[in-house]
């Protein structure tokens, strides 16, 4: 997880790791001012009692071959597997995890799976708050206008917004807890990751996209879904070499004068994007379609792909 922080040119700390002993593990930090990371290392150390800085691009590349690294007064000595040796200079900088209160609030425990619903949150600063997974007592919502995503799953006491600098470190997990404190949110997988981001700032609107998107899955919760075919993604990225956008039906999927048989009785003819498609398809399990979207369903997530007119 360490390895996804970009390094940025203006920003030393971003280029660093910080190593140290705690409770007898080897934990490496990185901090790019304003998201800050702490991952347990399954590797062992010596002199490590007194933490210390490397770079982080030279240390990650060398992570998966480590046996073990040593302190010494000038240099970290790391050994690798095949009994290979390098030195990383010391950095001269220093960088600290935000302190949080004893008494955290808890928004959500237990298992949880972003996977999906970071799929569909907008990648762009069009609307910044859709950037965010949006959470309430009715479950999980993403969107970016063309997709959008609902998981009645996961759901907490209040609302609130899971911003991009918290979810791009977020792994699934089964014993997970998100917390916040002040103007600090953070993500934990009991110890071993913890991620630490500034809160977003949310304010119920009148006209929420989040309640749009919740409510029209909720509308075909009791629709006849039937079985996603087999076979339809390969037959999606065949049909992508002869064109952007397919028409489905329920026999078959069409880009231009080309077809693949298919199977999906609930199919309207709808005109998709193959992209917007072939990025979700996989995450369902049933499959149903209105005359303006897709709709595929795999447990407790329900996530739609709108037509081109729509």
């Amino acid at each position: 997880m360490l390895e996804l922080m970009k390094e940025l040119g203006f920003i030393p700390e971003s280029k660093a790791i910080k190593l140290a002993m705690r409770n007898g593990k080897v934990v490496g930090e990185r901090y790019d001012k304003v998201t800050y990371l702490r991952e347990v290392l399954p590797i062992s150390a010596e002199g490590l009692e007194e933490e210390v800085y490397v770079e982080s691009g030279r240390f990650l590349s060398l992570l998966p071959f480590i046996r073990n690294v040593q302190r010494t007064n000038t240099y970290l000595l790391v050994v690798l597997v095949n009994g290979a040796r390098y030195e990383l200079p010391y950095l001269d900088l220093e960088f600290s995890a935000p302190q949080i209160p004893e008494e955290p609030r808890i928004c959500i425990q237990g298992a949880i799976d972003f996977t999906v619903l970071k799929k569909t949150a907008l990648q762009n600063l069009v609307k910044p708050e859709m950037r965010c997974i949006y959470v309430d007592d009715k479950g999980a919502v993403t969107c970016n206008f063309l997709q959008g995503t609902v998981d009645t799953a996961i759901v907490t006491e209040e609302p609130i917004l899971l911003p991009p600098d918290l979810t791009a470190y977020m792994t699934p997990s089964q014993d997970a807890i998100i917390f916040t404190s002040g103007n600090i949110i953070c993500f934990t997988d009991k110890e071993k990751v913890w991620v630490y981001s500034p809160k977003a700032d949310f304010e119920e609107s009148e006209d929420p996209w989040y309640r749009t998107i919740y409510e029209t899955a909720m509308a075909v919760k009791d629709e006849p879904f039937s079985p996603l075919p087999q076979y339809i993604d390969e037959s999606l990225k065949r049909l992508a070499n002869f064109g952007n956008e397919v028409v489905i039906t329920s026999d078959r999927m069409t880009t231009g004068e080309n077809y693949e048989p298919i199977s999906c009785p609930s199919a309207l003819g709808g005109e998709f994007t193959i992209e917007d498609v072939l990025s979700v398809i996989q995450n369902g399990k049933d499959i149903f379609f209105t005359e303006s979207a897709m709709f595929l369903r795999n447990g407790s997530t329900t996530i739609m792909v709108s037509t081109k007119e729509n």
